[in-house]
């Protein structure tokens, strides 16, 4: 067990409950990486391609489930595809069609060409309204896939809308033709790869001014969508750049950067690096800043509600965080400074531009690139942990990291405290349709000493542990206290957290209803004898203590003598123990006027073992 200490978050409400001490859950996105699938496109939040340019005519699915044999369960999207065949967003999560966010994940579980459909809201049904919806509580309706993978209810496959979505706008999507926009729905197995040889069609909606004279306009999200990724060149690859929205130039060596804020700084959850940005270097390691004022913003929040971005955004307030609380203005610097030079953000980028377009795009790919870097799990798994104790070499944090990431990355300390991460990258076909490819570093190397590293916990209170007092909270320190028989039954005495270093939190102890407290005074505890040489039960002037059904000791006048928690104590070191255990655990370190509740067994953040010390 690590000592660190739990972080309570206030978006639990959006997010569910997080676990503060366990490893921290990474979505996995889709494995397909080619801009030129759907399923690639989907995973890093871009806009999908044409259905008919992607298909070419072929069968949507890849195969069909004979009546009567198991049924086939696949994951996939939906999209709304107009008249024209154009596409723009996709059917996302409740059922409605939204252009600008992230398309949902449809599972279909199919019998034949019969098959349901369900999102992370629900089954999928038509109501009796004749719309389409997902939601729990839903009785799923049974769909017929076609082999052109358009999707009918009872033989119709005519779906419509009223309008097409503007931005932040959902539209209902009915179950006729009866409405202003006529649609066919299509799903699309994941996975399913764009041939080679089709040539999308331009749509009649895009917009000519943000075409490149390579790539046709109305094809996807940026003027590089159109065509593999791997035709574009590998950005500082190349001395000269023609185009620089598929090749990012200058900036085009992209460092994803993270934080870890101990001490009075402590932010985000305390097993997880916080994301810092991610910054356009030039290929030699300079950079430029603030490159285009007029796209420059003063409401990232706003302007991804606006997008419809609130999974991005529930996800950036855990672990996008500012040390002083002010997450919006960093945001805005992070952007303003960083995202406006990025060369393939430019709004000529774009097919059919919307103004802060950009914006969304750049919080979606340092967010997804941020993800797929889980580096307090990677330094875990090769034992280094924060500690406030263990130091560790430059050495064993660069092969830890290097074990899972290929490119180069700066570790960073401030003196010999360690506190940042680069990872280093290059771009091949722009930031919002490309690959991010592992690069050597270049630039500025790691800032940390080559021994000697500390890794601190966050939420710790690390400036004068001592080591607990021999007689009493004002009585000078000594390692252990005195003698080397048990105490005897009626002694009363103090309690002390202490670490497996032998140091305690600065004027912090045990308190009278069984918690943990610094700042005020102790409680004294008397040895209540059982009958049994040698063990104890505890009272204070609260009462005697018990553990409760959560497994934390509570003192009370309520807990009976039959009830009360039965320790012993070690005679040399004083050290409490409760059914054979010595092992006891926090959330975190007590701090103002916050109590911290004392669990038995070490299956908290902070471990430590409880001292008594007569008085």
């Amino acid at each position: 067990m690590i000592p660190l200490s739990a972080l309570t978050i206030s978006l639990l409400a959006l997010v569910g409950s997080v676990d503060a001490y366990a490893v921290r859950p990474v979505p996995t996105p889709d494995p397909t990486t080619d801009s030129g699938s759907n399923a690639g496109r989907l995973a890093q939040g871009l806009a999908p391609l044409k259905p008919k340019a992607l298909w070419n005519g072929q069968k949507t699915r890849r195969q069909t489930v004979p009546s009567g044999t198991p049924s086939l369960t696949e994951q996939g999207f939906l999209y709304a595809v107009q008249a024209d065949q154009s596409v723009a967003g996709c059917v996302i999560s409740d059922g409605t069609w939204f252009v600008g966010g992230t398309c949902a994940t449809y599972k279909s579980v199919m019998t034949g060409e019969q098959a349901t459909l369900s999102t992370s809201k629900g089954p999928c049904m038509i109501t009796a309204a004749g719309t389409l919806s997902c939601a729990s509580g839903n009785t799923a309706t049974t769909f017929t896939v076609n082999t052109d993978g358009t999707l009918s209810v009872a033989g119709a496959s005519a779906f419509s809308a009223d309008q097409v979505p503007a931005s932040s706008t959902r539209q209902t999507i009915y179950n006729d033709a009866s409405h202003a926009v006529p649609l066919t729905l299509d799903f699309v197995v994941k996975g399913t790869s764009q041939p080679s040889s089709s040539a999308p069609p331009t749509s009649s909606s895009a917009s000519s001014t943000s075409s490149s004279a390579a790539y046709p306009s109305g094809t996807g999200l940026t003027v590089c969508s159109a065509q593999d990724v791997s035709s574009f060149a590998l950005s500082c690859s190349s001395a000269s750049v023609q185009d620089t929205c598929c090749t990012d130039s200058p900036g085009g060596h992209m460092l994803q950067t993270q934080f870890w804020d101990t001490g009075s700084q402590s932010t985000g959850p305390n097993n997880s690096w916080t994301l810092h940005g991610l910054w356009p270097d030039n290929c030699d390691g300079t950079y430029e800043q603030y490159c285009d004022p007029t796209r420059e913003t003063t409401d990232v929040r706003g302007t991804l509600q606006a997008n419809g971005q609130t999974d991005l955004l529930a996800y950036m307030d855990i672990y996008w965080k500012d040390y002083q609380g002010n997450d919006e203005s960093f945001w805005e610097h992070e952007y303003n400074k960083h995202g406006t030079c990025i060369s393939s953000l430019e709004p000529k980028c774009f097919n059919n531009y919307q103004p802060q377009q950009d914006l969304v795009v750049y919080f979606n790919r340092a967010v997804d690139l941020y993800k797929g870097l889980p580096s307090f799990d990677w330094l875990a798994a090769a034992g280094i942990v924060p500690s406030l104790t263990a130091t560790y070499t430059r050495a064993q944090i660069e092969a830890a990291l290097g074990a899972h990431f290929s490119g180069g990355i700066n570790i960073n300390c401030n003196g010999n405290t360690f506190n940042e991460l680069w990872y280093h990258y290059r771009t091949q076909g722009g930031v919002a349709s490309g690959n991010f490819v592992p690069s050597p570093a270049v630039g500025s190397g790691s800032t940390c000493p080559s021994t000697g590293i500390r890794f601190l916990p966050k939420y710790v209170d690390i400036t004068t542990p001592t080591t607990p007092p021999s007689s009493g909270p004002s009585s000078a320190p000594s390692s252990a206290p005195s003698g080397g028989t048990a105490p005897a039954a009626g002694v009363r005495g103090y309690i002390y957290p202490t670490y497996p270093d032998g140091t305690v939190e600065s004027a912090s102890c045990m308190i009278s209803d069984g918690t943990w407290y610094k700042g005020g005074s102790c409680a004294g505890y008397t040895l209540v004898g059982t009958g049994v040489d040698g063990s104890y039960n505890l009272q204070t002037s609260k009462g005697l203590c018990a553990v409760d059904a959560s497994s934390a000791l509570a003192c009370a006048s309520t807990v009976a003598v039959g009830s009360a928690a039965v320790v012993t104590i070690d005679a040399s070191t004083g050290t409490i123990s409760l059914s054979g255990s010595d092992g006891f655990s926090a959330d975190a370190v007590p701090s103002g006027s916050t109590r911290q509740k004392v669990y038995a067994g070490a299956t908290r953040a902070i471990d430590f073992v409880l001292r008594f010390v007569g008085q």
